[in-house]
């Protein structure tokens, strides 16, 4: 164990009893919980079957395995290491008989979330606040879908909610009046509006504490007045930004907080909640996001259950226990609420609050400071020493993540999580800035050039950017610099051009066989394709000659010599699609030369050539298929099937996504989000 640090030591030695670490990035944590685990087994008789580590991401949990068996050889694979999901499916997998009805459903996916959704919707009474509909489109329902989710992950169930509900409601009216009397005349916040603020925080406070949306208004407000009376002079910006964000104008022109407006909204959503759960029963689904809520309960009701599994791990640790969300900590604090712990559980957590990246699913930093409250005599370990960056990449970061209000250091005054840097570089951080994004593109292409002019590898090189929108942008300009990238990128195969080439035949066939008025619609986009091979002239002369001659497009092409092939070739497919599977005529459409005697040009051969060819038409039609079987699993599906989920998909912006990865050479620049980013070093 020479290669740890004093405070790595501490922490490895430290295996009895409640342990948090603070490890910031680039100080050895995973280094750290293997050497922990070795240490586990070389000094206790504990087998490698009674440690169980949970981290947040498969990926992490693959890292940790992969290093634990290089430290410690095949015992590694012994050692439980889950995700927090995948740990409670071990649970219902070990334990069916606690779970017989839940192992007999299928989990449910984004698009039948959605389904069911619209279902309940379409469904309630006409002055439902969430019933609101532009279209054909309802417009919370997305909404619906991600508060219900947010709220799983929180632990409540929908019971919970609405208690909390009725009696924040009774709080809301006091709170209201409050925030009226106080702000209403306040037209512009200014040194003098202070008082009005000042005032409004005596009266809240005077309400009591015993509501948690009260406690949380009290506490916003406090820290709003603290940072805005912090300097010399008055600063405003705290509370224009703290009224901003806890109120708005009501239909009077009264300032009212923003959450009694939405009230209603959520008393709705407990209703469709509830019939939401109640769908899915009977339709044979779970949700993802109920296993672990449904794991603790479980556990909570069968203390011989819970029993048996404490007897099965001695010794737990957690990594990332800053993206832990409140129903993840449920479900490990009645893990550690053993007797025999006395309040003292083996347990190690190990996290940083600033690099919580989750939550938007309800990670939570209250969570540091709810570990070191729960347990008696939590032994605190901070690690301050980087073996990744240098003393000026850590200061720059530092002076961005301090201005976070919401942060252990704050709230600890003997904690200081400065990081010292144990790297010997000169590099230096640098800022530049450009009148255009293409001057930007120019000079980091300049720059990757100079790199590999200097020897060194692509590879270690990373251009990291917020969204994949900025990353497909630059992408191109790569390729076209001759600049090898490793991007893995997520794409809508719905928004691939061929892959829409192949709907709109599908639409024409279904179409035709409905007998509906789009035939010709669809007809003069299918004529339009470049590998069809028919002139924009052509084109032209045909629309024109069906407009003056008000004759339809399917009739008048029939007796085309030109495009009569392609009719005929239409019609066949039209004539087959009653018959045949949904993939038999995916076939055909892809490669028209399986219909004998056609003389219509191929997709297959056009898109498939030298000169057109791109992986992403290849990955999106390898996706588009495994989509349809998908689809057929409980029997066959017809083409309108298809068409109503695609048509679902885009309504409700849910991707069919691609997620293969584009690889150009094996030295190549690598592209990632500033999410995928976390944990990787270039």
């Amino acid at each position: 164990m020479d290669e740890l640090n004093s405070k790595q030591l501490e922490a490895v030695n430290a295996i009895e009893g409640p342990v948090l670490v603070l490890a910031g990035p680039g100080t050895g944590k995973t280094t750290l919980l293997t050497y922990r685990i070795k240490h586990i087994l070389e000094s206790t008789d504990i087998s490698a079957e009674n440690i169980l580590c949970l981290t947040f991401t498969d990926s992490a949990r693959q890292t940790l395995k992969n290093k634990l068996v290089d430290r410690i050889g095949s015992d590694g694979y012994k050692v439980a290491i889950h995700t927090f999901h995948s740990f409670a499916g071990w649970v219902i997998n070990n334990y069916n008989v606690y779970f017989d009805d839940y192992l007999l459903k299928q989990n449910i996916d984004e698009l039948t979330k959605y389904q069911i959704i619209y279902d309940i919707l379409s469904g309630l009474d006409f002055n439902d606040p969430l019933g609101k509909k532009v279209q054909d489109t309802y417009i919370y329902s997305k909404d619906i879908i991600s508060l219900i989710s947010l709220y799983k992950k929180g632990g409540f169930t929908p019971d919970e909610l609405a208690k909390n509900l009725q009696s924040d409601k009774k709080v809301l009216i006091p709170i209201d009046q409050a925030v009226a009397d106080n702000l209403s005349d306040v037209a512009r916040i200014s040194a003098g509006s202070i008082d009005n603020f000042e005032n409004l925080l005596a009266e809240l406070i005077e309400l009591g504490q015993s509501n948690q949306y009260l406690k949380q208004i009290i506490t916003s407000l406090s820290q709003a007045l603290v940072l805005a009376k912090s300097q010399s002079k008055v600063d405003t910006k705290p509370l224009t930004k703290w009224k901003n964000s806890w109120t708005t104008k009501n239909d009077l022109l009264k300032v009212q907080t923003k959450y009694s407006i939405n009230l209603d909204k959520l008393i709705s959503l407990v209703n469709i909640w509830n019939i939401y759960q109640d769908r899915m029963k009977t339709l044979g689904y779970y949700d993802f996001d109920d296993m672990i809520l449904q794991v603790t309960e479980v556990l909570r009701k069968n203390p011989s259950l819970l029993a048996n599994i404490q007897e099965t791990f001695y010794y737990t640790m957690v990594d990332e226990f800053q993206d832990t969300s409140r129903v993840q900590v449920n479900l490990l604090e009645i893990l550690m609420d053993s007797p025999v712990n006395e309040g003292r559980p083996n347990i190690l957590i190990v996290g940083d609050d600033d690099q919580a990246i989750y939550g938007f699913q309800g990670a939570e930093y209250s969570n540091f400071s709810d570990y070191i409250n729960k347990y008696k005599d939590v032994l605190v370990i901070n690690l301050t020493d980087n073996y990744r960056s240098t003393d000026q990449i850590l200061s720059f970061a530092r002076s961005v993540v301090v201005q976070n209000p919401d942060r252990l250091e704050n709230n600890f005054a003997e904690l200081s999580k400065e990081l010292s840097s144990q790297v010997s570089s000169k590099e230096k951080v640098l800022l530049l800035k450009t009148e255009h994004m293409s001057s930007e593109y120019v000079e980091i292409i300049n720059k990757i050039k100079s790199i590999k002019k200097s020897g060194k590898n692509l590879s270690d090189i990373a251009i990291i950017a917020p969204k994949h929108k900025h990353l497909e942008s630059i992408a191109k300009f790569l390729q076209q610099s001759d600049i090898d990238i490793n991007y893995e990128r997520r794409q809508n195969v719905l928004d691939n051009h061929a892959l829409d080439e192949i709907i709109t035949i599908l639409r024409f066939i279904n179409s035709a066989n409905e007998k509906t008025s789009n035939v010709d619609v669809y007809l003069s986009k299918i004529l339009a394709f470049d590998w069809l091979g028919v002139a924009p002239m052509k084109l032209y002369q045909t629309s024109l000659y069906c407009y003056k001659n008000k004759v339809s497009w399917v009739e008048h092409c029939s007796k085309d010599k030109e495009l009569s092939p392609i009719i005929n070739w239409l019609l066949i497919l039209t004539k087959k699609a009653k018959n045949n599977t949904l993939e038999e005529i995916l076939d055909l459409i892809i490669d028209s030369k399986l219909i004998k005697d056609s003389k219509v040009p191929s997709f297959k051969d056009y898109y498939f050539s030298n000169d057109n060819f791109e992986l992403e038409i290849l990955s999106g039609l390898i996706i588009f298929r495994n989509n349809i079987r998908a689809l057929a699993v409980n029997g066959k599906i017809t083409i309108d099937d298809l068409l109503k989920q695609i048509d679902m998909r885009i309504q409700a912006n849910i991707q069919l996504a691609n997620n293969h990865p584009v690889i150009t050479a094996t030295d190549s620049v690598n592209l990632i989000t500033a999410h995928s980013a976390k944990g990787q070093e270039f």
